[in-house]
This record gives structure tokens, C-alpha cells and sequence, in this order.
């Protein structure tokens, strides 16, 4: 299930904060690719298939591009997608100060975030250091 706010933090990762599998995924097909894929697959075991083929979910997802270079590298392939929990954190962390930084109020951002007024402060704090 995608938290409110989800996908406007998505464009705040950095490939740093990625697992070392996603990181190398990423550099394999891009960053939004992957992204994407961890999004939608996050936590489960991803075949990929052994031609490309149009009609495929993921060629639908993440494009052609990127699909065509996910098949060629890793052609018949199961992968572990990882949840990038961390990697999410770090970039609403960094999403939620922005926005407080920018006037945003605490409480108007724990409503649209799906956090208590604590939780956003906290995050505001992490992401100062």
C-alpha cells in the first residue's frame, strides 16, 4: 500500500541511499526505472522475462528503454526487489523539511503525509543533519 505523498518524494532519492542491489539495478536500467520497479515490487521476487515482448506489465511500467536493458542484463533472472524502505525515508525526510523550510505548516503536512505532527518534526530534524 503507497503512503499519501508517496509518489512526490520519489524524485528526492538519491542512488546513494539505495540498497547495493537496487543501486546497481539503478545503474543498469536508471534511477526512475528502478525506482518504479521497487515501487511496485518492492519486497517481492521479480522473473524477468527471456525475450521483450510489448505486451509485458513491466515493459509498461518502466518503458521501453529501460525494459530492453532489464532483459538483456538480466534475461531470465529472479530478483529480490528490495522495499528501499530507507531510501524512502531518507527522501521524505528531505521532501518534509523542503516543504516546512518553503512555509508549509507541520500540521498540514502530517495531514497530507499520513503522520502524526511528532513524526513530521522528527523527520524535519533527521533530515537537518
Amino acid at each position: 500500500m503507497r503512503h499519501r505523498g508517496h509518489d512526490s518524494i520519489l524524485h528526492m532519492i538519491d542512488a546513494d541511499d539505495l540498497p547495493e542491489s537496487m543501486a546497481y539495478m539503478s545503474e543498469i536500467i536508471g534511477l526512475e526505472a528502478t525506482l518504479k520497479i521497487a515501487t511496485e515490487c518492492g519486497g517481492l521476487r521479480l522473473y524477468v522475462p527471456v525475450r521483450i515482448a510489448t505486451d509485458h506489465w513491466l515493459y509498461d511500467l518502466i518503458g521501453e528503454e529501460a525494459f530492453t536493458k532489464l532483459v538483456r542484463h538480466f534475461q531470465a533472472e529472479e530478483i529480490e526487489i528490495a522495499r528501499c524502505q530507507q531510501a524512502l525515508a531518507n527522501a521524505r525526510a528531505r521532501t518534509l523539511l523542503d516543504r516546512h523550510t518553503r512555509g508549509d505548516s507541520i500540521a498540514a503536512l502530517a495531514r497530507e503525509y499520513g503522520m502524526t505532527e511528532r513524526g513530521v518534526r522528527n523527520a524535519c530534524r533527521r533530515a537537518a543533519r
